[in-house]
């Protein structure tokens, strides 16, 4: 008769705190994934969209570096392709992502 009495007053003791204690766990994941976004996600945005907007404003006399570590003159370019001088009479074609950047402003972060 005690013993049916107890476990009713623990089970009805133990319901109510538990509503309260899930939203309270759950706010260490949500600051997690805050500062998952601003540490992580956001950064490589607007590096990306850095990038996007050099590449979209290249021209003809630019002086470019590619991933590969070839710097070259922009001699001619269509949306997708670069024709870069590296030496005299060398020309060589570069897909438009490859270039990494200019080379005034990669000398510059040196």
């Amino acid at each position: 008769m005690f013993v049916s009495s107890a476990i009713a007053q623990s089970a009805g003791a133990a319901a109510s705190p538990q509503g309260g204690n899930m939203i309270i766990s759950m706010i260490p994941i949500l600051l997690i994934f805050v500062m998952f976004y601003f540490l992580l996600v956001r950064p490589q945005q607007q590096q990306a969209k850095k990038r996007k907007a050099v590449l979209a404003a290249l021209k003809k006399g630019d002086h470019v570096r590619t991933n590969g570590g070839i710097i070259g003159t922009v001699v001619n370019l269509t949306p997708e392709i670069l024709t870069l001088q590296v030496a005299d009479s060398v020309r060589i074609k570069v897909v438009r992502s490859y270039i990494e950047g200019l080379e005034s402003e990669t000398e510059e972060k040196k």
